[in-house]
């Protein structure tokens, strides 16, 4: 669990680590587990430790690469908006 295969341009399958950064979430979207009306407590994992377990399983061969995905935590920014 956690790893997952993408495949390259050239046909080659790719070991990447699958990591969820952070479940926390400003949207509702009632699909998803993640969602901000959820009843369990948002976690976010710390930056160093994703790093950390990205490096112990590439130094082994186990991966090649990482995909992080995470819940949506600010507010998007649209080209109407003002900085």
């Amino acid at each position: 669990m956690g790893i997952c295969h993408s495949y390259a341009p050239d046909g080659r399958c790719i070991a990447l680590l699958k990591v969820l950064l952070t479940n926390a979430c400003n949207y509702d979207c009632l699909y998803c587990v993640n969602r901000a009306s959820r009843t369990s407590p948002a976690r976010a994992s710390p930056s160093m430790k994703v790093v950390k377990l990205t490096i112990d399983f590439y130094r082994p061969h186990y991966i090649e690469g990482l995909f992080s995905s995470s819940g949506i935590i600010a507010a998007p920014i649209t080209r109407w908006s003002r900085w």
